[in-house]
């Protein structure tokens, strides 16, 4: 895990001192060693900073072929690269480190664009091919790794985080439209930062700057199958039998590393299917970390500790206090660059610098597998509709059973109208219901002449504007169809960015995740939805197939989301709040009027429970939008 910089100017005139700035920005992911390297042209450069992982000793970068003919920087992990090396070994490459990452280089002397095909992990790549002249530069299929860019008018920037493109000379500014979409409805649109000229190469894809021109390329797609080619999955037993091979493959290849590797450990299935399954692939997996809340409802650690004494394993329970929420939330905001809805940003920061407090650079966690088997209520619930064919946005006994997730995920109220969402898709699915209302939520917050700016954009076509409706919705089944759009919004954006890569680098520490291994999902996707919930339970096969290794409380949990207690904003914590949101930063960003904001917070503490948890998200939506514009002054 690493940071990248990378500029190309075809005009040249680039010297090593423009690296300097865009890494020191950049060294809180890959604080072990920085690596510089500049073409003779002076037409390309790159950078790196280096989390040593693999060859510790060895792997410094950037890495080159032969004849430094193709050079390149590496952020992430390549699986099974032994074997891809000794295949390329066999047709006459030479290796000078036994790092995964320098594969890619001898890939692309061999398959061009198509190396992507043969590579499996999480990862992001600048590459620079002196005799094509070509800046190649390509983002793994679900977006675990970030890779941003910037077109200059005689070429382009890449960087692991947008901050880094600012450092090279880069005025910031919000992308004010963007930030209208995410508003409305939570998720930035594929492709998009919350700056203005910064732009995301998206998940499954690369980037080519050659003769002048930028282009990108959709290398892979989800492709689910059509609902003509679904077939019934027949034994049953058999099919989870598979399940947990397939997963435990994908947690072995994970488990590959020169330093330790730790895990993340929550209440739910997933986080325990993976401790569980690393205890198959090493006889002393490392250690587990979980965080834990003053709140009942949203603390998780009992549980944990249940998994970790069934499997003998040290855990690590760390809990956090709303104070100390509070006193990180900026800093989480800064390593981000998202909007958040809920404290769980600041404590997934404290959770990754306490990680890394204890000597780990590499953590396993369970994300993905709500995507791929259908494990949050809103697949449920889109299931229970389409069964019914009528009946409630939202199924009350679901409602009842997911009581955190209402107004997070289940809709609760009347939301933004997403009709061209409804006539491209032919319905509209329930998380996005839901953020619809969040929408409307936030939006009462909001200037009024931010509002009249975007009155005339239909939400739900901007939203579907980046997806290929024609080729990867038309004729699929409805959970299908619903995994694929959160798949290309929330996944990348939200759970994956700022949640995950943000926070987690903030402090050098590796993610990694099984569950969105590609070769698991290409078999996963082919297995029913109707066999992924069952009887309104969900991800059941995933439960079946692990059901001897999971503690009885956790086999019979509902999905509970990472979810911090909403703020009780007295004291010290409506304080600090005021004093972010009337400071010159507070009263300087262009969307939130804070005058309304005060207001709400100011009767946040006698609304009730439910009320709090409803307008929690919208709070830290305009807090967070004040924080980044603290930290980054974008005009």
């Amino acid at each position: 895990m690493c940071g990248l910089f990378g500029i190309y100017r075809e005009s040249g005139g680039i010297r090593v001192h423009d690296l300097t700035e865009p890494l020191r920005v950049l060294n809180h992911r890959g604080p072990d060693q920085t690596g510089t390297w500049l073409d003779a042209t002076g037409c390309c450069a790159l950078g790196h900073t280096r989390l040593s992982i693999m060859d510790p000793e060895g792997g410094r970068q950037p890495l080159f072929n032969e004849d430094q003919s193709v050079g390149a920087v590496v952020n992430g992990e390549f699986y099974g690269f032994e074997e891809i090396r000794d295949n390329l070994e066999d047709q006459g490459h030479r290796f000078r480190t036994r790092s995964d990452s320098e594969v890619l280089v001898h890939l692309y002397e061999e398959y061009g664009f198509d190396c992507l095909h043969r590579l499996r992990g999480e990862f992001a790549f600048i590459l620079w091919d002196s005799l094509a002249r070509r800046v190649f530069a390509g983002r793994d299929r679900f977006g675990v790794k970030p890779l941003c860019y910037h077109v200059l008018t005689d070429g382009v920037l890449l960087a692991s985080e947008a901050k880094a493109i600012f450092a090279a000379g880069i005025e910031p500014a919000w992308d004010r439209e963007g930030v209208h979409l995410a508003a409305s409805l939570q998720y930035l649109t594929q492709g998009r930062t919350l700056f203005e000229g910064v732009r995301q190469v998206p998940p499954g894809h690369y980037l080519v700057l050659e003769e002048s021109r930028v282009s990108l390329t959709r290398y892979w797609d989800l492709d689910f199958p059509l609902l003509s080619d679904r077939r019934p999955c027949g034994d049953r037993r058999a099919l989870a039998i598979d399940l947990k091979s397939q997963v435990l493959d994908a947690v072995r290849v994970r488990m590959r590393s020169d330093v330790p590797v730790g895990f993340h450990l929550s209440g739910g299935i997933d986080s325990s299917t993976i401790v569980a399954l690393a205890h198959e692939v090493s006889a002393a997996p490392g250690a587990c970390f979980t965080v834990g809340f003053d709140e009942s409802a949203y603390d998780e650690l009992d549980l944990a500790v249940e998994t970790a004494q069934k499997w003998n394993v040290h855990l690590r329970g760390i809990p956090v206090s709303q104070d100390e929420l509070i006193a990180h939330l900026s800093d989480a905001a800064y390593f981000s660059e998202g909007l958040a809805v809920n404290a769980h940003l600041a404590a997934k920061f404290i959770l990754s610098r306490f990680i890394r407090d204890e000597g780990y650079k590499v953590i396993l966690s369970g994300e993905g597998a709500d995507e791929i088997l259908y494990g949050y209520p809103h697949f449920t619930n889109d299931l229970v509709r389409m069964n019914s064919g009528s009946g409630p946005d939202v199924d009350p006994k679901l409602a009842g059973q997911n009581w955190v997730s209402s107004g997070i995920m289940l809709a609760d109220g009347l939301g933004i109208p997403l009709d061209f969402v409804k006539k491209e898709v032919g319905f509209v699915p329930t998380f996005l219901r839901s953020k619809s209302v969040l929408g409307t939520r936030v939006r009462s917050l909001m200037r009024g002449d931010h509002l009249e700016s975007f009155r005339s954009i239909d939400v739900g076509r901007s939203y579907l504007g980046s997806i290929n409706v024609e080729e990867q919705l038309r004729g699929r089944h409805p959970l299908d169809q619903a995994s694929y759009l959160w798949c290309k919004s929330a996944l990348p954006n939200y759970i994956l960015k700022t949640l995950g890569d943000g926070l987690e680098m903030a402090h050098s520490v590796e993610g990694r995740v099984p569950f969105l291994d590609h070769w698991l999902f290409e078999f996963v996707k082919q297995i029913p939805p109707e066999e992924k919930i069952r009887g309104g339970v969900e991800k059941c096969i995933l439960r079946e197939a692990m059901k001897p290794q999971l503690t009885e409380r956790v086999f019979a949990r509902r999905k509970h989301p990472f979810y911090a207690p909403p703020f009780r904003v007295i004291g010290s914590g409506l304080d600090v709040f005021r004093e972010v949101l009337t400071s010159d930063a507070g009263r300087a960003q262009p969307f939130f009027d804070v005058d309304r904001v005060l207001n709400l917070l100011n009767s946040i503490d006698v609304m009730s429970p439910a009320d709090r948890a409803i307008w929690d998200p919208p709070a830290f939506m305009a807090l967070t939008t004040c924080l980044i514009q603290a930290r980054f002054n974008p005009r």
